[in-house]
């Protein structure tokens, strides 16, 4: 079992197309990236999230925001939604952590490593 944790704080528990291990499209498609990266989490777990948060065109106005951006909802309404994903942070391992300033944006996927193809 696998947990995709929002910055929202939600927290839901998916698992691999095929039962075992998940494809590079698949937490890409969960993460809603196209370029991911992997960093050492707690407890032999293993972090996988959006590699270049920063640089997707579909992300206006970051900076100016702190720790929101602005995204069009369904009705075309601009919105801001928080991209500082807090809880994978904290999943990271200490010496990797908030602590080094190191901070996971937007979504992440937590599993073992023997979960990745």
């Amino acid at each position: 079992m696998a947990n995709l944790i929002e910055p929202n704080g939600n927290v839901t528990e998916i698992e691999p197309k095929n039962g075992t291990d998940f494809t590079l499209d698949e937490m890409c498609d969960h993460i809603g990236c196209s370029t991911i990266q992997i960093s050492e989490g707690k407890d032999g777990k293993i972090l996988v999230f959006d590699e270049e948060f920063f640089s997707r065109g579909d992300i206006e106005n970051h900076h100016i925001y702190g720790m929101c951006v602005t995204e069009k909802n369904e009705n075309g309404d601009s919105v801001l939604v928080p991209y500082l994903n807090h809880k994978a942070t904290l999943e990271m391992a200490a010496r990797l952590g908030p602590f080094t300033h190191n901070v996971i944006c937007g979504k992440c996927l937590v599993c073992n490593s023997s979960q990745v193809l």
